[in-house]
């Protein structure tokens, strides 16, 4: 709902019809701070509630439309899709941090490589003009 609307009396006027047309009820989101894409949107929005999935007889799960009806304009809002977003972006983080490791342990080997390979070459010894070694 409008940020700038009473939750709870928004709240109270509303109805939910599960699929088998059994009367629900929404859970209260009314106490929960606004995030930043609630007060970013147009209007800004509050959370009014949350929707859990009926049981039926058999305690199975009712799959099918729900109905939410009141008198204030409601927006719906999918959070499956929203929690998508930061699984990607925390998939896409540890990757950063795999490519990150494996970066550093081939630069260590590099590194251990050019220390062991490049250090100072042997003294020279001494050879006669004529190429032949001088002997003591």
């Amino acid at each position: 709902v409008r940020a700038s609307e009473d939750c709870g009396a928004v709240l109270s006027g509303c109805s939910l019809l599960a699929p088998a047309n059994e009367s629900m009820q929404l859970a209260s989101a009314c106490a929960s701070s606004l995030s930043e894409w609630e007060q970013e949107h147009e209007p800004p929005l509050q959370k009014l509630g949350r929707l859990g999935v009926a049981r039926g007889s058999a305690d199975d799960l009712l799959a099918g439309d729900y109905m939410v009806s009141g008198a204030s304009p409601m927006w719906a809002v999918d959070n499956c899709a929203v929690l998508g977003g930061v699984v990607g972006g925390v998939l896409a983080m540890f990757g950063m941090f795999i490519i990150a490791t494996l970066c550093s342990i081939v630069s260590f080997v590099f590194c251990c490589t050019g220390f062991h390979c490049m250090g100072e070459p042997e003294p020279k010894r001494p050879r006669h003009p004529a190429g032949r070694r001088l002997t003591a």
